[in-house]
């Protein structure tokens, strides 16, 4: 997650690492819950000017969809 995912600014990264070990004792679902206060909720979505940016690997059917919701092309 940490290599792929756009997290919080505010997240210490080196923090989470030593808390591991309590991380993983926790609940499947408390884990999950967890994870998705890390990320940075901003970067949920990408923006139509952003979309041929390859951090983000939005695939040919994502941006086909993007392109027909605009009406892009027609």
């Amino acid at each position: 997650m940490k290599a792929k995912s756009f997290l919080n600014y505010n997240v210490d990264i080196q923090k989470q690492d030593e808390h591991i070990e309590e991380f993983k004792k926790l609940e499947l679902k408390q884990q999950k819950e967890h994870l998705v206060e890390l990320l940075d909720k901003n970067q949920l979505y990408v923006n139509l000017s952003s979309i041929n940016d390859k951090d983000f690997k939005v695939s040919k059917d994502e941006k086909q969809v993007t392109k027909d919701f605009y009406q892009m092309g027609k």
